[in-house]
């Protein structure tokens, strides 16, 4: 099962602001334990936290779910962009 949201991303977010896991904790009223598990992966925010999260991070509900989202290349690596065949890219 996919999350609607990872640690990864709650971290990145938290670190460009500028802030420490403590602070982030305070403006949402959860303990800096909990920002920690959410950081490590060993727990989710309550969804009722999602708001207040994005609030205090700065970005939308939508911004923080993209920021978890993998990339999607968009184009096809050098090797591969004129080959006519239907062999798979050995850069992939």
């Amino acid at each position: 099962m996919t999350s609607y949201v990872t640690g990864g991303a709650i971290r990145a977010l938290r670190e460009k602001k500028g802030c420490t896991q403590r602070e982030l904790a305070g403006e949402i009223g959860v303990t800096d334990k909990a920002v920690s598990k959410w950081e490590t992966g060993k727990g989710l925010p309550d969804i009722t936290l999602v708001e207040p999260l994005t609030h205090s991070l700065g970005v939308s509900v939508a911004e923080l779910c993209r920021a978890n989202a993998p990339s999607k290349p968009t184009a096809r690596p050098t090797c591969c962009a004129g080959s006519s065949t239907r062999a798979p890219c050995a850069a992939t």
